[in-house]
């Protein structure tokens, strides 16, 4: 059965529904589905009691500065991490606070994952990408360089992606998308170069031959890895 979750006119207090009908993500934490809105902040359904909470930006200490929720993730320590419009957060389970992310700055942040050895990566609209180890609380970012073709492809990340082989791949605005190489700590860069038909990726995906599948604005793309061609 399909149930639609929508704030109505009919209810302007818009309790024990969606307050937004403007969704940027969504992410399971058991039987609690979190959803971020934009400028109406996080909304939280539980699926069992179909009870709504609600998470806005206030003054006091531990609450959002932001209203603009773009990015949801729930890391594999059960962490929950929350990217705004002015900077990241970690959500306190025990107080029910969320830590804003200092070391990251108050970015855009567009999306949020973990990877391979539990560092946890945020993209960003203006200043490329963040990794930050949880266990050493070591952040660093990896900033976009015009004049060097081996940092990130462009300061504008929309998504980041980690396949099979544990390789990171990070979706431009414009500039295609790119690989990271842990070793060498460079990255990689593919584009209309390499046979795209567009430079504007907003999704990666993989599929079970390994190919990697992105869409764009000129439509979808089939990228092969290995040989870095569509």
């Amino acid at each position: 059965r399909f149930e639609c979750f929508s704030p109505t006119s009919e209810n302007p207090s818009y309790s024990n529904t969606i307050n937004y009908h403007n969704v940027h993500d969504i992410m399971i934490d058991g039987n609690l589905l979190w959803v971020a809105t934009y400028s109406h902040g996080i909304n939280v359904l539980n699926l069992k009691t179909k009870e709504w909470k609600y998470y806005m930006r206030g003054d006091q200490e531990g609450m959002l500065n932001n209203n603009d929720i773009f990015a949801l993730f729930k890391d594999s320590a059960g962490r929950i991490w929350i990217g705004t419009s002015t900077g990241a957060f970690l959500f306190d389970r025990q107080t029910g606070k969320f830590l804003l992310q200092e070391q990251i700055g108050l970015h855009f942040i567009s999306d949020i994952i973990e990877d391979s050895s539990g560092q946890i990566w945020f993209s960003t609209s203006d200043v490329g990408v963040y990794c930050f180890n949880p266990r050493t609380k070591e952040c660093k970012l990896y900033p976009h360089d015009p004049a060097d073709p081996r940092s990130i492809c462009y300061h504008k990340i929309i998504c980041m992606f980690v396949d099979s082989k544990k390789r990171i791949w990070f979706a431009s605005e414009s500039r295609g998308i790119c690989r990271f190489d842990d070793k060498t700590q460079q990255f990689v860069r593919y584009g209309m170069k390499d046979g795209f038909t567009n430079d504007v990726i907003y999704k990666i995906l993989e599929d079970n031959e390994g190919n990697l599948w992105l869409s764009s604005n000129s439509g979808l793309m089939q990228f092969n890895p290995e040989t870095g061609m569509v």
